[in-house]
């Protein structure tokens, strides 16, 4: 345009013709002022839409995050009722680690990370629960790694769901042993866990009539989808005597 305007200007209108030279400078900037204005309004959709998101998101976590503790309330009572009648002699000792559990996930687990040394600890406290309440049936081995520095986070109450099912599934059997393997340990910038358990094939033909049944699961899975997207891996292995749950996170 400048280049054609040069070469036929109109004679005698030196106004006119500056005017003109000009045209081009104004549609382009008119047009880059309309595309920033239309880019602003549709950036400030998309950030109100994040956060709109983001706030369900926390909202719905926080629901999750409250919804285990009445959760593992509830199946714990459930057994220790059973035994109250069957071996009353365990329950002090195992009220004593019910109080050290609940403290836990009450008061200590509200964040949505804590430092991973101190989910290990409750892991530990439940175990000793569970081994205090099946008594001589269990036939236990563990590799859970001690020595984690503190700066390394999981979200609380994660491992535990997986862990419970375990003895859940274990216990609920005829079988006169009941077997599980815990794994847990640290490499890279990954959590590497892994729990193994014998199960009754019972259980297959048996369909349970616990309407809470699941319910851990589907918290957990929900959970890792929010906190750990495209940063974990979770397979479920299943074969004629055993359940294997394989789970990796990465470091928070």
């Amino acid at each position: 345009w400048l280049f054609f305007h040069a070469d036929f200007p109109l004679r005698g209108r030196i106004a006119i013709n500056l005017l003109l030279s000009w045209v081009p400078f104004m549609l382009i900037s008119l047009a880059l002022g309309a595309l920033i204005k239309i880019v602003h309004a549709i950036s400030e959709n998309q950030l109100r839409a994040a956060k709109t998101m983001a706030a369900h998101s926390k909202s719905e976590l926080h629901l999750l995050q409250s919804q285990l503790s009445p959760h593992f309330l509830f199946n714990t009572l459930n057994n220790m009722y059973g035994l109250s009648i069957t071996d009353h002699e365990k329950i002090p000792a195992l009220l004593l680690k019910l109080s050290e559990l609940l403290r836990y996930s009450v008061y200590d687990a509200t964040e949505i990370y804590v430092p991973l040394k101190d989910e290990v600890a409750y892991v530990n406290n439940y175990i000793d629960f569970e081994k205090i309440r099946i008594g001589d049936r269990l036939v236990l081995t563990t590799e859970i790694e001690e020595a984690i520095v503190p700066e390394i986070k999981i979200a609380p109450m994660l491992l535990i769901v997986f862990i419970e099912n375990a003895f859940k599934h274990s216990k609920n059997t005829i079988d006169e042993k009941i077997y599980i393997d815990i794994k847990l340990k640290t490499w890279g910038n990954s959590i590497l866990f892994s729990v193994k358990n014998s199960y009754g094939k019972e259980e297959n033909v048996q369909p349970t009539l616990n309407k809470n049944s699941g319910f851990g699961l589907d918290n957990v899975s929900k959970r890792l989808n929010l906190l750990y997207t495209g940063e974990h891996e979770l397979n479920i292995k299943k074969d004629n005597s055993f359940y294997n749950v394989i789970l990796h996170l990465k470091m928070k």
